[in-house]
């Protein structure tokens, strides 16, 4: 939980990764992202998000294009 309407999301690196795919929602089953980019480093400070509770996960992406299963999906509160 948090007040920081920017937090920085961050995650564990592979070691076959050359980009990661970050995706937020507000709806647990994540079929309409809110957010969605796809970033080299292990990190991504999304533009500012509304009070609420909120699920995200990573995928990685691999030098030949293949994509990883989605990891482990989590929750942050944005609260006043």
């Amino acid at each position: 939980s948090t007040s920081n309407r920017t937090p920085t999301f961050k995650w564990l690196s592979v070691a076959s990764a050359v980009s990661y795919e970050f995706q937020y929602d507000d709806s647990v089953n994540l079929l309409s992202p809110l957010y969605t980019v796809t970033v080299r480093g292990t990190f991504r400070r999304p533009p500012a998000m509304g009070n609420g509770i909120y699920y995200w996960r990573v995928r990685a992406k691999d030098a030949v294009g293949n994509w990883s299963g989605w990891y482990t999906q989590f929750t942050i509160t944005i609260g006043p």
